[in-house]
């Protein structure tokens, strides 16, 4: 009998390391799944904020070691802590999350990866997840992909954990940077991590990468600005492969990237955005070429959405213009000071949805001390722009 029983454990636990997502029926389809795949309108470098159906949650500042939430129905704000005796600027409170690789909204749960020691070093390198009212804070297990280089862009989507950095080493005396996307199982540490995607180069580079359902487009701009080239990868989940879909010489940096399921759009610097038909890649064109240099240089992109901002060329406040893909302006102006002892220190676009622009507002008050805000700015220009949060932390 005790063989019997050692032998279905040992055959669930060799099945239980085998199971891979890839599997999930939930997860045989390109249709967006909005519990289990990655927000890609929030997926800036540092990916600092994410939604769910009730709420927005974020860090209110590049640095701050903590999660906040925005109530959408009752505008209620602070930090995501539930536990009604914490002081909540400790590292025990539940909103405390050191890290700089992006939060996702994963399953119900807030994820993210604790990717500096901090105040909590038994959390550092560990899987977290706090709930939606933040009365519960895990630690799940270890991150097993490195979190040593720069850029570095963690996501959660359909059952996996993806790692994007890049890495600057010396080979035979020459300086390389290596760009590597690793893939590993969010519910089974026992699965070793793949290394799904790596390009190295002995030049400059940097990048932005999305997943819409079962694939992963990379963008990568490598050389200096007036020497620039753009590569766009598409890696195909299920099929566990890679195609370079366009490279573009001679090009001028790239400032976001957007995909659907037909196009992927591409902006750069001087307000351009390409438009690349994945299933005709030699359609290239220009969508929209409207000089807006009184304004900024450079775009953001987000489903019909173009936003581009200037901190620095109104001292008045930070000025705005979103437009959709054909070049249609949807709302545009200044955001007022309203500290008239308050000067601005940069403002900084973090994401957008159907309704709203988001940017980080960064701020010294009159003692020269720095906090910020979280600014939703409307797409629709009839709309009330939304303070959601202002902070020191």
């Amino acid at each position: 009998m005790k063989k019997v029983f050692l032998f279905f454990l040992f055959c669930f636990i060799f099945i239980s390391a085998c199971y891979t997502p890839l599997e999930d029926e939930r997860f045989q389809t390109e249709n967006y799944l909005f519990e289990y795949d990655l927000q890609n309108a929030y997926c800036t470098l540092l990916s600092p904020i994410a939604e769910s159906e009730d709420a927005y949650y974020f860090q209110p500042s590049f640095d701050s070691d903590y999660i906040w939430y925005y109530d959408k129905t009752t505008g209620k704000n602070g930090k995501l802590c539930g536990k009604p005796e914490c002081p909540h600027n400790i590292p025990t409170c539940n909103a405390y999350a050191s890290c700089f690789g992006g939060i996702s909204w994963y399953d119900g749960y807030l994820y993210y990866v604790q990717t500096t020691p901090g105040l909590n070093p038994d959390g550092y390198k560990m899987i977290h997840r706090i709930s939606a009212d933040g009365s519960i804070h895990e630690m799940l297990h270890e991150f097993d992909s490195e979190i040593l280089g720069s850029n570095m862009q963690i996501r959660f989507h359909r059952g996996f954990i993806y790692r994007a950095q890049i890495d600057s080493i010396v080979i035979d005396g020459t300086a390389r940077n290596i760009i590597s996307i690793t893939q590993e199982q969010l519910d089974n540490e026992n699965v070793q991590t793949q290394v799904i995607f790596e390009k190295q180069y002995d030049t400059v580079v940097s990048f932005f990468y999305k997943i819409l359902g079962n694939k992963i487009y990379i963008l990568i701009m490598q050389g200096y600005e007036n020497d620039q080239q753009i590569d766009l990868y598409c890696y195909d989940i299920m099929m566990q492969s890679t195609e370079h879909l366009l490279d573009m010489k001679d090009a001028w940096y790239a400032t976001d990237l957007w995909v659907d399921t037909e196009n992927v759009y591409i902006a750069v610097q001087q307000n351009f955005v390409f438009r690349v038909d994945t299933y005709n890649l030699s359609s290239c064109e220009y969508m929209i070429g409207k000089s807006l240099e009184s304004i900024a240089n450079y775009p953001h992109l987000g489903e019909n959405i173009i936003a581009v901002s200037n901190a620095v060329l109104n001292e008045a406040g930070p000025s705005y213009v979103i437009m959709d893909y054909d070049g249609q302006v949807l709302n545009e102006g200044i955001i007022p000071l309203s500290d008239p002892n308050a000067s601005n220190a940069g403002f900084s676009y973090i994401g957008c949805n159907s309704n709203y622009v988001f940017f980080y507002w960064s701020l010294l008050d009159s003692k020269h001390e720095l906090y910020s805000k979280i600014i939703a700015i409307p797409i629709d220009s009839n709309q009330q722009i939304i303070e959601m949060c202002s902070a020191y932390d």
